[in-house]
């Protein structure tokens, strides 16, 4: 069971957790087994077939998928992907956004690192960032 989420006024927020991780290069399909498996909402990875960073969340009937670079390739069966590509941002840039914008999560490109990370609000209104070791 997963804990009732906290609605922590703006000015409160405070990054609080930092995960890094090597991104495992895999397909869509393995992606979203994954998520699955580990009961998240969405899950960081690299395409196996493009080599791009890329992101998979729940969506309304299957799942989403955005990239951090244009590919050609259509997607799976089941995977809408998002035309829109993750903004260049910093980490500070990407929580402000997050308290703008009423999501749940931001997915950029660190504009520090050029990488793929991801600005999400934890169960106790602050926020998170997952980002590659």
């Amino acid at each position: 069971a997963r804990p009732e989420y906290f609605d922590r006024p703006a000015e409160e927020r405070e990054l609080v957790r930092r995960k890094s991780f090597t991104y495992g290069e895999m397909t869509p399909e393995e992606a979203a087994f994954d998520m699955e498996l580990m009961d998240h909402d969405f899950f960081l990875f690299v395409d196996l077939e493009s080599g791009a960073e890329a992101l998979i969340e729940r969506a309304d009937e299957g799942y989403r998928l955005t990239m951090t670079q244009a590919v050609d390739s259509e997607p799976p069966t089941g995977f809408a992907r998002s035309q829109a590509h993750p903004p260049q941002l910093t980490v500070d840039e990407a929580a402000q956004r997050l308290d703008s914008g009423g999501g749940r999560r931001v997915f950029f490109q660190n504009a520090d690192t050029g990488r793929g990370n991801v600005v999400y609000m934890r169960y106790d209104g602050h926020y998170g960032l997952i980002e590659p070791a």
